[in-house]
């Protein structure tokens, strides 16, 4: 019987959800392992001595949908590729035209050679599985051999509104090799009547529209398709077979659900466990993170409440940071208690000798651990573990004065959510198990992230210190130096981290959306739980009252409030306390003329005393 042409409303744009659905779409075979003996000669007609000399597949349709295939590989062996068996992928793991995943189901039966069982091995792989078939040990000889494998498989069908068909990669397009002759004889489902069959065919590479085949129903009833050329490596046979709606049954809505949520496992788990997280910081930061509404902002001229600018500095950011501890120094150093000298790029901290205007508590136990073992102190790697105690012994008074009573951190708060993240991420890996090395990758990549997070954040803060004012050209070159070479040294592992979030992202996109968020979420809510308290909030807004007069004051008003007018004893006074609220640079411009007018005869600009180096810059 001849063949009908399928209709070209059914041809592949209502196809196309299936077009990678055939188990052998994208199946590999490689002849593999060796043979010391010669083969027999190449084949007179200018083939390739190894070579498939012929491909069929039988391919079995059951009423319930799934497929039994049997398939027949004969291949020509010399010992050159061909050595001690060959194994092949199935892949079962696809995307639809939605982007949803789906699983075929894949069981092996049965793997011969030459009629007779043949040993093989299964190994898992990311989408699908691979099966082996012959032993290590054991060479085959050189010339023809047939290989029978036999499994069966579902959710290969397509289900359309008038008809239902077989989309079938018979092949694959993944030979290495010319395959001289392809077929493949379709069973349709019981009852289906001959002449209601509708075929086609496609050979060619991947996505090609090649016409070099045969089609024909027998008087069985089978579809049967023949290739009338050879294939050349990376070229294949599908094969397409529609029929009547009633025949096969198509899964109903309950199963089709049940599929969905069983093959979308792991992104349905990181969508639920993400809403459980933010619905949980969300809770937390109602309940005890929002900060009490701000007050009317006045400017004010002094520090409120005799706040050193660390203090401040602390308390506007409700924590630590390194400007709390510069800003300190520098205010040390205005009172008279130390020198900043810089040369060669080398800063070294002085103490100095005679009275100093009153150092806050904070500021003494600073002196204290920096000058503990001399008057000077180098600040470099060799007195990090000094530098590391000045600036424990800062954090910690800061701490014990201000937190809790002026703003609160909830620590406990952020811990549960980070717990609550770690479990999250756990149970999307565990959804993933099946996803071997999308699993260990995302793993990895979790360790890996958070090295490479502490090492941006340090590129971050040596730039933030090239970029920052009041440094000496020599400083300012050393820094520029480190900073260069430490993103210079952070550049192959950030592109580490680009590539192996790329290959997640492709491996599994659920997991690498899920770490990305999770991440978000907990650097968010760990700034969002810090709150002032009512008091923190009434100091907050006057500290706010006070930036406003160090960025933007008037000269007349300047003249009204201090007397002495603009003077850089005024500009070194309230210094700290700019650098401390970000606000140096525009504090330092209301000076510039002042301070260049105070320049000593010769020098290239202004310079305080408590500061000794190649130049002071003031822009």
């Amino acid at each position: 019987m001849a063949a009908r042409p399928l209709p070209r409303s059914r041809r592949p744009e209502r196809r196309r959800a299936h077009a990678g659905r055939g188990l052998l779409g994208a199946a590999v075979l490689i002849l593999m392992a060796a043979l010391a003996a010669a083969g027999p000669p190449a084949a007179g007609d200018g083939a390739p001595a190894e070579r498939i000399l012929r491909f069929a597949s039988r391919i079995t349709i059951a009423p319930d949908a799934r497929l039994r295939v049997v398939e027949t590989i004969t291949v020509r062996s010399t010992g050159e590729r061909i050595q001690r068996g060959i194994f092949r992928d199935f892949p079962t793991r696809y995307k639809d035209r939605a982007g949803n995943r789906f699983t075929v189901g894949f069981r092996l039966e049965a793997v011969a050679r030459n009629g007779r069982p043949e040993p093989f091995r299964t190994e898992a792989l990311s989408n699908g599985v691979r099966i082996y078939m012959g032993r290590k040990e054991v060479r085959l000889p050189p010339g023809d051999h047939t290989f029978t494998v036999t499994y069966t498989t579902d959710r290969q069908l397509g289900f359309f509104d008038r008809h239902d068909e077989l989309y079938w990669n018979v092949t694959g397009n993944g030979w290495n090799f010319r395959i001289d002759t392809a077929e493949a004889a379709v069973s349709p489902p019981p009852g289906v009547p001959p002449d209601a069959l509708v075929l086609e065919a496609y050979t060619g590479p991947m996505g090609a529209r090649g016409g070099d085949f045969r089609a024909r129903v027998t008087a069985e009833g089978l579809a049967v398709f023949e290739t009338t050329r050879a294939l050349s490596p990376g070229e294949g046979l599908t094969v397409v077979v529609g029929w009547p709606k009633g025949f096969v049954t198509e899964p109903s809505l309950k199963e089709k659900t049940t599929r969905f949520f069983a093959d979308n496992l792991t992104p349905l788990v990181s969508a639920v466990g993400l809403l459980i997280l933010l619905g949980y910081y969300l809770l937390v930061w109602a309940a005890v993170g929002k900060d009490p509404e701000k007050g009317v902002f006045l400017p004010t001229y002094t520090p409120p409440d005799h706040l050193s600018p660390g203090a401040m500095r602390f308390i506007a950011e409700m924590g630590y940071d390194h400007r709390v501890f510069a800003a300190a120094l520098i205010d040390m150093a205005v009172k008279g208690a130390l020198r900043i000298e810089e040369q060669n790029g080398v800063t070294t901290l002085r103490k100095t000798a005679g009275e100093t205007g009153p150092l806050t508590a904070e500021e003494r136990k600073i002196a204290t651990h920096l000058f503990r073992s001399g008057n000077a102190i180098v600040l470099d790697r060799t007195q990090h573990a000094t530098i590391a105690a000045a600036v424990n012994a800062l954090k910690t008074s800061l701490a014990f004065t201000y937190e809790k009573t002026h703003f609160v951190i909830n620590r406990k708060a952020f811990v549960s959510g980070a717990v609550l993240s770690a479990a999250v991420v756990a149970a999307a890996f565990l959804s993933a198990i099946d996803q071997g090395a999308a699993v260990f990758l995302a793993i990895w990549l979790t360790g890996w992230s958070i090295g490479v997070f502490f090492l941006a954040v340090l590129v971050v803060s040596l730039w933030g210190q090239v970029f920052s004012g009041m440094r000496g050209r020599g400083t300012r070159a050393g820094s520029i130096g480190a900073a260069l070479f430490v993103s210079l040294f952070a550049l192959p592992f950030f592109g580490a981290e680009v590539f192996a979030l790329y290959t997640l992202a492709n491996d599994s996109p659920g997991l690498t959306v899920l770490l990305v968020l999770v991440v978000a979420a907990n650097i968010l809510f760990y700034h969002l739980l810090k709150a002032p308290t009512l008091l923190g909030r009434r100091l907050l807004d006057r500290i706010e009252g006070f930036k406003m007069f160090l960025a933007a004051t008037e000269g007349d008003r300047l003249q009204r409030m201090f007397p002495a007018g603009r003077t850089p004893e005024l500009f070194e006074k309230f210094l700290p306390y700019a650098l401390a609220l970000g606000v140096e640079q525009r504090w330092t411009e209301q000076f510039a003329d002042v301070l260049a007018a105070a320049a000593q005869p010769g020098a290239r600009g202004y310079q305080p005393g408590w500061y000794a180096g190649p130049s002071w810059d003031s822009a």
